[in-house]
This record gives C-alpha cells, structure tokens and sequence, in this order.
C-alpha cells in the first residue's frame, strides 16, 4: 500500500471532520479503464440552499450537488502533474455521475511546510497540451482551502 492511498485515507478522514461522508473508489487508476476519481464524498443538500439559488437545480451553470469527484495528488517535489486525460476523465465522471469535479493536492509538510490539503475545480486547472503542472507555492497562494468545500452548492 502505497503512500498515495495512506494521503486519500487521510484526507477522507479530513472530510468527514467537516461533516461529508466519503469514500475512496479503490478501482481508480490503473485498476480499470473506467474513468474513476480517487475518492467520492457528498453530504446533505439543506431545503433552505437549494432555494437560495436562482436558476433551480444549478448554480453557475452547474448541477446543484453536495456530491464531490475528487482525484488527489500528493508529492514531496514542489511539483505534480496531471495527464490532461485524467482531469478531462474527471471532468466526465462528474457531468455523468452529478457531482462536482475537483483536484485535490497536499505536499509533504516537512519539504514544504505544510500538510494542509489544497482544492480547485477540475476545470479551473490551467493545462498545457498535455500535462497541468501544479506548482506547490502557485497553488498555495491561488488554491481553496477544505472550508471552500461547502460553498461549492
């Protein structure tokens, strides 16, 4: 078991302090062909903000979801990168399954200085022809923090 599956874990249990049920999709990666995100997790959608939205049933052009898609990275580098095939795959999974697709990154603390968990739209994430480079102090700086999960909806 690998360190990448310990850091999901982690970030699950992450997760669940901020009152979301997830779960990891041990079948991601190269286990299947299907596009898969490394962890799935949702939580209640409250009466109250489904009617606080002005279109019903989206919010900036998105479903109205408290259902999260999620493909975590972790790295000691400053970098980390993703095959462009892997957001767009998450990007799919997310329309086809309604839920809200988003990269999730943490860096080695020791290395960099903190362990904190950083978030962003899969389609927020700038890509080159083939790669999306994640620079540690870029997303540091630019990049949501666990708290911004629950304005997503």
């Amino acid at each position: 078991m690998g360190s990448g599956s310990t850091k999901e874990r982690e970030l699950i249990h992450l997760l669940g302090d901020e009152g979301w049920a997830a779960m990891r999709a041990p079948a991601s990666g190269s286990a299947t062909e299907r596009e898969l995100p490394d962890i799935l997790a949702g939580r209640p959608c409250e009466a109250a903000e489904i009617a606080s939205l002005h279109v019903y049933g989206q919010r900036g052009g998105r479903p109205v979801s408290s259902t999260l898609a999620i493909e975590a990275k972790y790295r000691s580098s400053s970098l980390a990168y993703f095959d462009n095939d892997e957001i767009a795959d998450l990007i799919t999974f997310g329309e086809h399954f309604g839920a809200i697709p988003l990269i999730a990154s943490r860096w080695h603390g020791r290395k960099q200085g903190t362990t904190e968990w950083f978030f962003q739209t899969a389609e927020s994430v700038p890509q080159t022809r083939t790669k999306a480079k994640l620079d540690f102090e870029e997303v540091k700086e630019n990049w949501h923090r666990i708290e911004w999960l629950q304005t997503l909806y």
